[in-house]
């Protein structure tokens, strides 16, 4: 069987999805994924989730940026990013909600 991104388990793609779009952290198993650390990846995962390792990296190989996969360092700089992304956001926010009270 060869590696199918179409096959990569519904739990893993919604929270690979999370990661990317929220910068939501995932568990330790995507996360070693995600850091391209197949022995931790391995070591960490479910029976389901071991077999389907390989249609998990492809997900992986084909829908997450280079930025945000590779090395456990990218990843922490996405969340990061990602991170600062939604503050800012809130800040916008924010600041719009107390600009509304106050010209009223």
């Amino acid at each position: 069987m060869y590696p199918d991104a179409r096959l990569a388990p519904r739990m893993a793609v919604e929270s690979l999805l999370l990661y990317l779009s929220d910068g939501i952290p995932t568990g330790d198993f995507l996360r070693a994924v995600l850091a391209n650390d197949l022995m931790e990846a391995v070591g960490r995962a479910d029976c389901d989730n071991c077999e389907a390792l390989p249609h998990i990296v492809s997900w992986v190989y084909s829908h997450v940026p280079r930025l945000a996969r590779g090395s456990y360092e990218a990843v922490d700089t996405w969340l990061k990013k990602m991170a600062e992304k939604r503050a800012a956001s809130k800040d916008v926010e924010g600041g719009n909600d107390e600009q509304a009270r106050t010209s009223g």
